[in-house]
């Protein structure tokens, strides 16, 4: 019987057949105005959503005066919508990405305004900051699976690890200036005022979205998946991943690591304060340091990612990053050896985080077929995102029943099987996406000879 599961390296739709000989000469991405475009509109886009992350909470604190439970409930509408992202990846394998890029980006910038508009129309409630929260992350789970699924229709293969460098720098940069626009917003501007940036930001992107001119064919979907159901099309994708033997150990260390590291995030700078009597000032200082941290670890990705290979690169960013963790409930005192301790957990944790993020999306996206790579995003995203509100919660309950301390060297210990998994997969024996050209020939021939 045929196998209706697709081999995990189909070529995207004019790059010839897998195990093809590379070009010799790659065009660089700075020459590659397509790309440059979308770089550019993510780029203000991110930085934008930033500021937003940051005023959404001072607006209902500042000027709507919300309770904590307001606000955890505000919080919670805006990550719900990964819950179903394994939908928005069907979606997003059925049709053109870029219109929906575009359609998204219309789409936040118009709901985003509305913060600020009802606010100087005296019309600003809690009951409509929830709706703008839960709308608004709702398309921006769709964006993520969508501009994800799009990248390598717009690049090369070959340029792939680049591209997801510089989107990973932006995202870096974004997470660092953030808070600092929104602090020197509010000298001159209200909370909710600032969430106009955000809108504005949006409308850019999808401007520089619309003027890109390489055309996009629909995904070209093998006979028979074209008349499935939604939750077949599923189905089908979750199976190519924990078949794949390079896509499945990626899925389940993601999985594990977001088992454990949010609940230790939860809890952070509770234990800090409390526990370690670090002032609230030092707090924000430590978590500081892996800004500076992600934005050299995204600089220097490439030729880093390049000397040990894109592979080996996972197993090493989790070496570094997951370790990193166990620097908090390690910490001891005096006082200044406690905040250098964490300050050097967060950078280093910053600097990896970049490296592995890089590696993973781009053997994720090169062993993916085009008409997979939105429900492929969307289940990464899925096992990693989607787990996290539950292991927050079990973090704090646990933190409340056994301690802080504990609760936290349990999941940094818990944050370690990733490593180990990396290390003993097919992983680290690639080096280059072109490697995995060759596992899909490999495999090609492997069925063949059992046909």
């Amino acid at each position: 019987m045929q196998n209706d599961t697709p081999g995990p390296a189909e070529p995207n739709a004019g790059e010839g057949t897998p195990g093809a000989p590379r070009e010799k000469h790659e065009v660089s991405l700075w020459k590659q105005g397509d790309f440059l475009k979308l770089w550019s509109g993510q780029s203000a886009s991110m930085i934008g959503s930033q500021v937003t992350l940051v005023a959404l909470p001072l607006v209902a604190v500042t000027l709507l005066k919300a309770s904590s439970v307001q606000l955890g409930f505000l919080t919670a509408l805006g990550q719900a919508p990964y819950l179903l992202v394994l939908f928005f990846g069907v979606w997003a394998d059925r049709a053109r990405r870029r219109p929906l890029l575009i359609a998204a980006d219309l789409s936040r910038g118009l709901l985003v305004a509305v913060i600020p508009l009802a606010f100087w129309l005296g019309g600003l409630g809690i009951g409509l900051m929830y709706a703008v929260t839960f709308v608004v992350g709702l398309i921006s789970t769709m964006f993520d699976v969508s501009w994800s699924a799009y990248l390598p229709t717009l690049v090369s293969r070959d340029s792939l690890p680049e591209a997801n460098s510089k989107m990973q720098l932006s995202s870096s940069i974004a997470r660092v200036s953030g808070p600092g626009v929104v602090a020197l917003l509010l000298t001159w501007l209200s909370a909710a005022a600032t969430m106009g940036i955000d809108a504005v930001s949006y409308f850019v992107s999808a401007a520089l979205c619309f003027s890109i001119r390489k055309n996009e064919a629909k995904p070209d979907h093998p006979e028979g998946e074209k008349r499935r159901s939604i939750l077949k099309d599923i189905s089908a994708g979750l199976r190519f991943v924990f078949r794949e033997k390079h896509l499945r150990p990626m899925l389940l260390s993601q999985a594990i690591f977001m088992l454990f590291v949010p609940g230790i995030q939860a809890l952070y700078a509770a234990y800090a304060y409390r526990d370690l009597h670090v002032s609230a000032s030092g707090v924000a200082f430590v978590l500081m340091l892996s800004g500076p941290g992600a934005i050299i670890g995204s600089i220097l990705g490439p030729t880093i990612i390049k000397r040990f290979g894109l592979g080996r690169m996972c197993v090493i960013a989790a070496l570094g990053g997951n370790t990193s963790y166990l620097f908090i409930p390690l910490a001891v005192k005096p006082l200044w050896l406690t905040i250098a301790m964490l300050g050097f957990g967060q950078f280093l944790y910053g600097f990896t985080m970049p490296l592995g993020v890089i590696s993973m999306t781009t053997l994720r996206q090169a062993f993916t077929p085009n008409h997979m790579q939105g429900r492929i995003a969307a289940a990464f995203r899925c096992f990693s995102m989607g787990i996290a509100p539950f292991s927050a919660l079990a973090g704090g309950f646990l933190g409340a029943a056994i301690g802080l301390r504990t609760t936290i060297l349990i999941d940094a210990v818990g944050a370690l099987i990733p490593i180990v998994l990396l290390f003993l997969s097919p992983l680290p024996g690639v080096r280059k996406v072109s490697d995995t050209r060759a596992a899909a020939v490999g495999k090609d021939t492997e069925r063949a000879a059992h046909r």
